[in-house]
């Protein structure tokens, strides 16, 4: 297993890019107890549906960075991607945007950026009723010159501290054991929903969890993020 540090977001990252990649101090204290932030990639699917009910027995909330093709596709694919993202809003989590398509946003032009990124916001506004507000492209992938698209699109990057890959080879034990023991107050967690490894990510969950009230940390809810400037 690769040591914490290498899970972590290399400082010159923010400084390039912008955004946020940590809690804002408010909420990494929330309460008097060290928060976190989950945050899962790459739905709507099936298995956003099963992780969202992994979440809700464990009593944990999350933001979901979502595609607007599902809820474009075919009459069924686009039903149900629609329910999925209606039901990830009721049952307390945030949906956000990840873009239209999984594609790398600086290998776009920034006005292909702007159309797919409000093309996706708009799809997922239909589908839960709440405009989104946070942008997080698939990859992490940004550059200087899409600095405008934020403004163009009225959401607001939102990235990450500390990524386990876990689309690499996990064990859930090994998953659950590098994110409980690796996180630390105000991290905010990148995690996948839809892809490989996802199954190993759901299963993971309840250790994680557990091992995070260990140490007297506990996931945020997303919702509080609409409360601050962060929101």
């Amino acid at each position: 297993m690769a040591p914490t540090w290498w899970h972590r977001t290399p400082p010159w990252r923010p400084l390039l890019h912008g955004g946020v990649w940590r809690l804002p101090e408010e909420l990494s204290r929330l309460g008097g107890t060290g928060r976190v932030l989950l945050s899962f990639d790459d739905g709507p699917s099936p298995a956003t549906a099963r992780l969202a009910e992994t979440l809700e027995r464990s009593g944990a909330r999350a933001m979901f960075f979502l595609l607007g093709a599902p809820l474009a596709g075919s009459p069924p694919e686009a039903r149900e991607a629609a329910g999925v993202t209606r039901a990830l809003l009721s049952s307390g989590h945030l949906p956000a945007v990840h873009g239209w398509e999984h594609r790398r946003a600086a290998l776009l032009p920034p006005g292909t950026v702007v159309r797919e990124v409000r093309r996706a916001a708009d799809a997922i506004a239909q589908a839960c009723g709440m405009a989104p507000r946070h942008l997080r492209p698939p990859y992490g992938s940004w550059a200087p010159w899409l600095g405008a698209v934020p403004r163009r699109t009225g959401l607001g990057l939102f990235f990450w501290s500390f990524n386990p890959f876990d689309y690499h080879p996990h064990s859930p034990g090994g998953l659950a054991k590098l994110c409980g023991e690796g996180l630390q107050a105000g991290d905010i967690l990148l995690l996948h929903c839809t892809g490989r490894g996802q199954e190993v990510t759901r299963a993971a969950l309840p250790e994680l969890l557990e091992r995070l009230r260990d140490r007297g940390l506990a996931p945020l809810d997303p919702l509080t993020l609409l409360e601050t400037a962060h929101g």
